[in-house]
């Protein structure tokens, strides 16, 4: 089994998302066929409980159903196709009405055992996380799995709860990460195991390599998205970047043969 200590890893970006509907299985396996060894999803809340892989809080983008994922029934999510909002190279909507459907974390989570899995937390509901603790605990899934948040709340309630895996940092804990001295944050700092970073924040670069090296000293590993450029890629694994988010992982593949 693939864990977050193998690296470096190659995530792709809600699946292989520019060759099949985002944050669906066929977009994950997608993602594995060309060559991705790690994969990112997002996660909302239903109605009822549920935990789905969706990144929108509504399915307006990607079903054209503008109802809210919160305020929505699992059952009735089930009839919603994330393929009619997907535009494939030709400009045809070429998944529509193929039997696509939203999927539940515990159907990814099962029908990809031994690959690493970045949670992104996007549902602000209170349940949520302690839903996603108990979805990816009854399955085993701990040692293999990611969750952060840009949400500080999201985050501070993964770091209250019982959960024993990986955990990724918040804006907030991003900008502390960059702007502040190692020897301080030597002595506290976020916990927490993997930063997820675009290269820059508007004007604040988060890609030169004392960035890198200050993560590093802090035994923290740093993944860049969303990276879909082989040059911009094999620059920042020159730099030390232990993994590159892609919607187009078969751009990336070539770097990460070993």
């Amino acid at each position: 089994m693939s864990t977050f200590a193998d690296r470096p890893l190659l995530f792709g970006h809600r699946g292989a998302n520019l060759r099949c509907p985002e944050n669906t299985v066929p977009a994950f396996i997608a993602a594995i066929e060309d060559g991705a060894n790690a994969l990112e999803l997002d996660v909302q809340l239903t109605a009822d409980g549920v935990v789905v892989v969706m990144h929108d809080d509504d399915g307006g983008r990607m079903c054209g159903v503008p109802a809210k994922v919160a305020a929505t029934p699992f059952a009735a999510l089930k009839t919603w196709d994330p393929g009619v909002g997907f535009l494939d190279a030709a400009g045809a909507r070429s998944f529509a009405r193929r039997g696509l459907t939203i999927p539940r974390l515990a159907d990814v989570l099962q029908a990809f055992p031994g690959i690493p899995i970045n949670i992104d937390v996007k549902s602000p509901d209170p349940r949520a996380v302690r839903r996603v603790v108990d979805v990816v605990t009854s399955l085993g899934a701990a040692e293999r799995v990611l969750l952060t948040s840009f949400h500080d709340d999201i985050l501070a309630a993964v770091r209250a709860s019982s959960w024993g895996g990986q955990i990724g940092f918040s804006r907030r804990d991003v900008a502390s990460l960059r702007l502040l001295p190692l020897a301080l944050l030597r002595r506290r700092r976020p916990r927490g195991q993997r930063v997820q970073l675009p290269v820059h924040a508007g004007w604040l670069r988060l890609d030169g390599p004392a960035f890198i090296d200050k993560m590093h000293a802090l035994q923290i590993a740093v993944d860049y998205w969303v990276i879909n450029d082989r040059a911009e890629g094999a620059r920042l694994l020159g730099g030390g970047a232990d993994g590159l988010m892609s919607d187009d992982p078969h751009a990336l593949a070539p770097l990460f043969v070993r």
